[in-house]
């Protein structure tokens, strides 16, 4: 699918610093749905919500139609190293309004549907992803695939992991490194992550 009106479908990628979607934003954000209450009450200009909204309406409804799948970028890379569908907690709840609560878990119908994307809920959420997975769970399926290993200079089969957005990486990352002070616990530690 083309997420460009021209129809050319290598243009298929939206930035996340992409800010046409400010009306679609606006509009979800002044319903004050209860999924809003996972974001402080808005949800940002570079979250998927209000890009999925512009793009449905703006593109063809054929262009629209003829889509398969939504990533968020470390899903898409997951995606292109291993083949596999499943999507991540993080970039779900982080970036398209997944419900992770203990009460209420998973995509909230009744939030698509207000802005005109109850199509996305079709088959299972299949465009969204079926399957969401926690970080550090491991499937069987997450290993580099054949064209991934070529592209990237390695071997295939080996483990993929899950995918994390750049600022959780970014936390990981600085607190599970080892600190030039040997004694230092994980509890005095200070990680700064700045987009």
């Amino acid at each position: 699918m083309s997420v460009s009106r021209s129809g050319n479908d290598k243009q298929n990628i939206i930035m996340w610093l992409d800010h046409r979607a400010h009306a679609e934003a606006a509009i979800i954000n002044a319903s004050s749905d209860d999924v809003l209450k996972n974001f402080g009450g808005k949800i940002s200009l570079e979250m998927q919500p209000g890009k999925l909204m512009w793009l449905k309406r703006n593109l063809s409804k054929e262009n629209w139609t003829r889509a398969q799948h939504f990533f968020d970028l470390p899903d898409f890379l997951h995606f292109r190293a291993t083949d596999q569908l499943d999507r991540s907690l993080c970039s779900s709840v982080c970036k398209i309004c997944y419900r992770s609560s203990e009460d209420r878990q998973g995509w909230d119908e009744n939030f698509w549907a207000k802005f005109d994307l109850s199509d996305l809920m079709e088959n299972n959420s299949e465009k969204l992803g079926t399957l969401v997975r926690k970080p550090f769970s491991t499937s069987d399926k997450d290993l580099l695939n054949k064209q991934a290993a070529d592209e990237l200079g390695l071997l295939p089969g080996i483990h993929v992991g899950s995918p994390l957005i750049d600022a959780y990486a970014g936390a990981l990352g600085g607190l599970a490194c080892k600190s030039p002070i040997a004694d230092t616990q994980l509890s005095e530690r200070l990680v700064i992550v700045a987009g």
